[in-house]
């Protein structure tokens, strides 16, 4: 291949790509440069951002198995649940996410855990079912947000608890599952 310390006119070739090769990839990187920067920046802003932003404050009760929804004035609505593992709860309380506040709204007609909150079309929230006091429970409860006012309702046809409940495009609410004395396969509709 060499001849008197010269190079053939394939090696040649060879050492020119080489030479394009690595200068493209010097190229590449130089572009780039600015945006790996940007990126770094962007990165290490929210780092700091998840790092010292305030967590929201605690609820006004201390409670486990409750039940969530969005209420119709776009605030957060916890209800029922238990205290302790001891007495079933018949508050409710809402969060504002604008002033990382919560506010205990009328108490509830009957204390349960394990029940649902749907909120209905025209924002009120229908809670059905659950576990208390009487045991499982029938018994069905809505919260107008615009009165702050809980009023029990039509009972559903089978008590349950741990069951699951969704709205329909019609408006209506498909009771589903769950269990009293045994599973439930059974639906009902509100």
């Amino acid at each position: 291949m060499y001849t008197n310390n010269r190079v053939e006119p394939d090696e040649s070739v060879e050492v020119s790509r080489n030479r394009t090769l690595f200068g493209s990839l010097y190229d590449h990187f130089r572009k780039r440069k600015l945006i790996l920067t940007v990126l770094a920046v962007i990165c290490i802003v929210l780092i700091v951002t998840v790092v010292t932003t305030t967590s929201p404050s605690t609820t006004t009760t201390i409670t486990t198995r409750k039940s969530s929804s969005i209420s119709g004035n776009g605030k957060v609505l916890l209800t029922g649940g238990e205290n302790n593992g001891e007495d079933y709860l018949d508050c409710a309380e809402l969060y504002d996410s604008t002033t990382s506040t919560w506010t205990l709204t009328g108490n509830r007609n009957v204390a349960r855990k394990y029940h649902t909150a749907t909120v209905l079309g025209n924002g009120n929230v229908l809670v059905t079912g659950g576990l208390g006091n009487m045991g499982y429970l029938s018994i069905t409860e809505l919260y107008d947000p615009t009165t702050d006012t809980w009023t029990l309702t039509t009972n559903m046809n089978v008590a349950r608890a741990y069951h699951s409940a969704s709205i329909l495009g019609n408006g209506n609410v498909l009771v589903t599952g769950g269990v009293n004395a045994n599973h439930l396969k059974s639906a009902e509709l509100y």
